[in-house]
């Protein structure tokens, strides 16, 4: 008995210290912008929210929670008021469609 315990216990040991696997999401988002603003907001959003977070997805919050996380995260990312202009033309472009 104590040697099948031990046959156990070596295989057990065996298959933990192997490699790993994980799982890689190669989805993407295709993003078809309207015109040029909309997406140099997208690239302004993305590259200056991405510095501190994870990205957030647009539609998981409201426009109305838009109004108040905007200002304040363009204020800590330093966007000048046209750039935050920008990107709130990329949310409400989200926020449509």
């Amino acid at each position: 008995m104590k040697f099948k315990a031990l046959i156990f216990m070596g295989a057990l040991a065996v298959v933990s210290c192997g490699p790993k696997t994980t799982t890689v999401s190669t989805e993407e988002k295709v993003m078809n912008f309207p015109n040029a603003k909309v997406e140099e907001g997208y690239n302004l959003y993305a590259q200056s929210c991405n510095r501190c977070h994870k990205l957030k997805t647009v539609e998981d919050f409201s426009r109305e929670d838009w109004d108040k996380i905007l200002p304040n995260m363009a204020k800590k990312a330093k966007l000048t008021p046209e750039q935050e202009a920008t990107v709130n033309e990329y949310i409400n472009w989200e926020l449509t469609n």
